[in-house]
């Protein structure tokens, strides 16, 4: 059976049992080498990699040929085999048809080894190549660099891409664009580049997302809001985004708007701390500091380690005036054994507080040790000191500060 009848056989009933057998069969007799070309560059194209590196084998074992080592170096690849792949690549020659792709299909192994600074190296090493070929080149760099997280360099890249008015890319350069400018800060530059792009996203979850921070940070405050509003209506199993759009409410104090939408999360998500803990804080700043209070105590039951919550719900004590229950949860958590220096600092504000002062004065004295780079804290043991009689103590608390005072100063006219 010759190589043609093997095509019009496979082309016509396709790759049986019965048919593989018959190819194998073929594989086992001696050939033209040129049927083993034709027939390896059928089975590649039909995705029958093994079969066809097999054919490619035997021809290559004859005579060089660059065209089909690059077929042969992409199914090594395609099959797991990137030693092979490498080898046949790296023998293709500099002024062969073949060899910028091989480059190209080079770089892409050294992706997938995690090896992206080697694969930018070899896309950035090709010369004396042709305009199309450039082309290609600038969009692969582009990418790469994206890949690799140097959005400076891929913007430069991608505006040389953008100059040469390129189509038909398998990617929007207006998306990349404003997703390397988002990422370097550049917010005001990234905005056209995600209006021109709009509809266009590869990942339309992350289009949004950084588009709606781009939009926060650029100033547009009302645009970002209704932009996270639309990420939370299409992907409301997005919680980390919903959960960053309150604290960026908070932040703004928009506390009734906050409000609602952590009704809203609730009702998809019941179990969700963080929502629980926002809403505490939003309770807080709306001045039901009982429901807060009450929030964060069931929160801690859940989750008795969880240090935000625990400080959170300490901080809201003292302030409500329910010193008490603050000196109850930091013995709960000094028993087991969670020790933060912070909270040393609670318990000397609940005993100054109860006009416990020696023991108040115990406290910030075992704050002072660990909390003595905190001109808050400082602050606040200074003041406490200014009513109690230990002057020595209160020279040293009023030299630390002094001291930290000309610290900062002297970093900020360094920056300057």
């Amino acid at each position: 059976m010759t190589y043609l009848d093997i095509l019009a056989l496979l082309g016509e009933s396709g790759f049986t049992d019965e048919n593989l057998a018959t190819l194998e069969h073929w594989f086992a007799e001696e050939h033209d080498i040129e049927e083993y070309a034709e027939i390896g560059y059928f089975l590649y194209q039909q995705g029958f990699f093994d079969k066809a590196a097999i054919a490619f084998e035997k021809y290559l074992a004859v005579e060089a040929d660059d065209e089909l080592s690059y077929y042969l170096a992409d199914i090594y690849f395609q099959l797991g085999d990137d030693d092979k792949s490498i080898l046949l690549l790296d023998s293709i020659p500099r002024d062969a048809a073949f060899y910028v792709q091989g480059q190209i299909l080079l770089a892409e192994i050294y992706n997938a080894q995690g090896l992206s600074d080697v694969a930018y190296r070899k896309l950035q090493s090709l010369q004396n190549i042709s305009d199309i070929e450039q082309t290609i080149i600038t969009g692969l760099l582009a990418e790469q660099l994206f890949l690799m997280e140097d959005f400076d360099e891929a913007i430069d890249q991608y505006l040389l891409l953008k100059s040469k008015n390129v189509v038909d890319l398998p990617f929007s350069i207006d998306e990349r664009l404003a997703l390397s400018y988002s990422k370097v800060g550049a917010y005001l530059e990234a905005l056209p580049y995600f209006e021109k792009a709009s509809g266009k996203a590869s990942d339309l979850l992350e289009f949004l997302n950084e588009y709606a921070y781009a939009l926060y940070q650029a100033g547009e405050r009302e645009k970002s809001f209704s932009t996270f509003e639309e990420i939370i209506k299409n992907f409301p199993e997005q919680t980390s985004i919903l959960n960053y759009y309150i604290e960026l409410l908070i932040q703004e104090e928009l506390f009734e708007r906050a409000e609602k939408l952590i009704a809203q999360g609730l009702s998809h998500n019941e179990f969700s701390e963080q929502l629980y803990f926002l809403q505490a804080i939003v309770f807080d700043h709306l001045g039901k500091s009982d429901e807060a209070l009450k929030i964060l105590h069931e929160l801690i039951q859940g989750n008795p380690d969880a240090y935000a919550i625990n400080d959170y719900y300490l901080d809201l004590c003292i302030r409500s005036g329910a010193y008490e229950a603050a000196l109850m949860r930091i013995d709960d958590l000094e028993e087991q054994g969670d020790f933060e220096p912070k909270f040393i600092w609670y318990k000397a504000q609940c005993y100054l507080a109860v006009d416990e002062d020696e023991r108040a004065n115990d406290a910030f004295f075992e704050a002072f040790y660990f909390l003595n780079d905190s001109l808050d804290f400082l602050e606040s043991y200074k003041h406490f000191l200014e009513n109690y009689d230990d002057y020595d103590t209160l020279e040293r608390v009023e030299a630390r500060i002094e001291e930290l005072k000309v610290k900062e100063e002297n970093e900020l006219e360094a920056d300057d």
